[in-house]
C-alpha cells in the first residue's frame, strides 16, 4: 500500500509568480523536492506509527519506504513495502498494515490462525514470537493441541487432583476481524502539505542562486 506525492496544483499556482527565467529551473526544483518530501514524510510516519498501532515491530517501521520520483512522471511515493513497491524485507508489510488501515478480515496462511489468551506471555511487541514458537510450546511438560469443547488450540494442563485443570494458551481462528486503526491516507497527505512548500522554496532558490537568478518567495 502506498501513495502518490503529487503537487501539480501548487506548481501551478507558483508558475503565475515567476518569470520566463525561472520558470526553466522548474522540472529539476521539482524533482528534488519531491524526491526530499517523500523522504521527510516517509521519516514523519515512521515516527508517528506507534502513536496509532500498539508496538509496531522493527520490521514493520523498516518496511514503511519512499520511491523517488523520475524525470517523466515527477510522483514520488511512501508507502508499505510490498513485491511492488520499495524493497521489502522478507515480504513487506503491505499485506497485513492494508488490514490495519482500511480495515477487514484476515485469513489464514494455512489452515488456522494462531491467537495468544492472556494466558500465554506475548513478546515485547504482543506477538507470539518468532517462526518455531508453537512448535518449541508443543515440546514443553503438560502443553498439547486438541479441540476442546469444540474450540481448536494449544491447551496446558495445571494442578493436581481436584485443583487440576486444563486451560488454552492459543486459539486457533480460522478468520480474524480488524478494524480501521491507522488513517495512512489523511496522515501522509497532512504531512505533505506541510513539509513540501518549504522544501520546494528552499530547493527552488538553491538552483536560481546558482544560475545568478532573482529567488522567489512568499508565492502562497
Amino acid at each position: 500500500m502506498s501513495l502518490q506525492i503529487s503537487v501539480a496544483s501548487d506548481i501551478k499556482t507558483l508558475s503565475r509568480w515567476l518569470s520566463a527565467t525561472q520558470k526553466k529551473q522548474l522540472p529539476s526544483a521539482m524533482r528534488n523536492s519531491l524526491n526530499d518530501t517523500a523522504f521527510e514524510t516517509m521519516k514523519y510516519m515512521r515516527r508517528i506509527l506507534p502513536r496509532h498501532i500498539d508496538r509496531p515491530t522493527p520490521f514493520t517501521i523498516k518496511n514503511l519506504q519512499f520511491q523517488k520520483t523520475d524525470k517523466k512522471k515527477l510522483v514520488s511515493k511512501v508507502g508499505f513495502a510490498s513485491p511492488t513497491f520499495g524493497k521489502p524485507i522478507g515480504r513487506g508489510s503491505a499485506h497485513y498494515m492494508k488490514l490495519l488501515i482500511e480495515g477487514g478480515i484476515r485469513t489464514p496462511n494455512k489452515r488456522m490462525i494462531p491467537i495468544p489468551t492472556k494466558l500465554y506471555k506475548t513478546d515485547k511487541f504482543g506477538n507470539i514470537g518468532k517462526p518455531g514458537k508453537i512448535s518449541t510450546l508443543l515440546t514443553k511438560k503438560n502443553h498439547f493441541q486438541s479441540t476442546l469443547n469444540g474450540k481448536p488450540g494449544i491447551f496446558k494442563k495445571t494442578g493436581r487432583g481436584k485443583n487440576k485443570k486444563t486451560e488454552m494458551v492459543i486459539a486457533y481462528e480460522k478468520t480474524t476481524r480488524y478494524l480501521p486503526q491507522f488513517n495512512f491516507p489523511v496522515k501522509t497527505k497532512s504531512a505533505v502539505n506541510r513539509i513540501f512548500k518549504p522544501i520546494f522554496d528552499k530547493n527552488l532558490n538553491i538552483l536560481l542562486k546558482k544560475k545568478n537568478i532573482q529567488g522567489i518567495r512568499g508565492w502562497l
